[in-house]
């Protein structure tokens, strides 16, 4: 696929920095002026306009262009145009593990997250391999849309691997099962880790809040005792009590402070 070259900019060409033939320094294409221009690039169409400087000055030949050009279509502060870095990444040869990372990211915040599975088995088809940014983004895609047989594929992938001990891949993979009722899972993920947070308490946390019963999702407030699985919910939050006093942590309550004042004065 070719991208047209005949968008104008406010350059002139006096200020083109075309690249060598040979692979440019790293330094070199930092301070390249087109990615200058991509950082305050405003509009879709400056986009377009960054993206024609970018093949005319030879930037399109290195992956480290095109890996900004796509980073900023994904995470960009004007909106998401994952349409446009999909158009831009099929026109790589052969993209690079950020590349596909970032494609994946895309993915996974987008309305059909699950194709951020097809796009990590493209990756591995391609020969690329996986890496601790790779998982968080995949078991984000699966805990949205329920995925959790392919979540614990990715799983078995992650402990095969050696990323468990990753604190995000962790996080995510406490996520994806607590936010799935699979809270046995998730409990066993925590258990195992040896990097607990106040990220990670609060996913199980929430995961023992939300109980699904009867195939309708039951939110659980403090003191209900009518709940189905109070009980059991009670003896978690004890128990993640006790470790989160283990592990140092004091809970801010200043707000709560605030709110018993209120309604005391």
């Amino acid at each position: 696929m070719v991208f047209s070259s005949s968008f104008s900019l406010p350059i002139s060409a006096s200020t083109f920095h075309v690249l060598p033939d040979s692979d440019p320094p790293y330094k070199l294409l930092q301070s390249h002026p087109s990615l200058e221009l991509l950082s305050n690039c405003k509009s879709t169409q400056g986009l377009k306009q960054v993206h024609s400087h970018i093949i005319k000055t030879g930037l399109h030949n290195t992956q480290f262009a095109l890996s900004k050009l796509v980073e900023f279509c994904v995470v960009s502060p004007l909106g998401s145009d994952l349409s446009y870095a999909l158009l831009v990444f099929e026109t790589i040869e052969e993209p690079n593990q950020f590349i596909w990372n970032t494609i994946i990211r895309g993915h996974s915040l987008s309305s059909s997250p699950l194709l951020a599975i097809l796009f990590y088995v493209r990756m591995l088809l391609s020969g690329v391999e996986p890496n601790s940014y790779t998982f968080p983004f995949l078991l984000k895609s699966c805990a949205k849309v329920a995925a959790t047989h392919e979540g614990k594929q990715l799983h078995a992938q992650i402990l095969k691997l050696g990323f468990e001990s990753d604190p995000f891949i962790h996080t995510s993979l406490i996520n994806l099962y607590a936010q799935n009722d699979q809270l046995d899972n998730a409990r066993l993920v925590f258990d195992k880790s040896v990097f607990r947070d106040a990220v990670s308490f609060t996913a199980l946390i929430t995961g023992y809040a939300s109980r699904e019963v009867d195939s309708v999702v039951h939110e659980f407030l403090v003191g209900d005792k009518v709940h189905p699985k109070s009980r059991d919910i009670y003896n978690m939050l004890n128990e993640i009590d006790r470790l989160l006093g283990m592990a140092g942590f004091v809970p801010d309550t200043s707000e709560l402070e605030i709110v018993l004042k209120n309604l005391l004065s």
